[in-house]
């Protein structure tokens, strides 16, 4: 039916390593990487994003490009998610919610396909 679609999870996840995925891959879906860091966020927090009749989505996220633990971006070592803030809040709690600016991104593909 050529309905786009899209499946998150971080980099690290183990769902990339089941049959389905790679049966979706040899059907034509595609991967498409973010890094947190590149959508003002502190953390370089690496998702992978499995797309369906999204071909756009690879090349329209932004990945970080480091050197010694320097973000591209901001210049500036990132947060390491691991441990509590100064409030004792877990650091992988604060980095889930999706960046604004990559749902915008992503929004953005999204409706240029359907329109298509």
């Amino acid at each position: 039916m050529k309905v786009p679609w899209i499946l998150e999870n971080p980099k690290t996840s183990r769902v990339w390593l089941t049959v389905e995925v790679e049966a979706l891959l040899a059907a034509g879906a595609l991967f498409a990487e973010a890094h947190y860091c590149q959508y003002d966020q502190p953390w370089r927090k690496v998702t992978y994003f499995l797309c369906w009749h999204l071909p756009e989505l690879p090349a329209s996220v932004k990945q970080c490009h480091s050197f010694s633990g320097i973000c591209s971006a901001t210049h500036k070592k990132h947060i390491n998610l691991q441990g509590t803030d100064s409030n004792g809040v877990f650091w992988t709690l604060r980095a889930q919610p999706y960046p604004k600016q990559l749902c915008k991104v992503i929004a953005q593909v999204i409706a240029r396909q359907l329109l298509l």
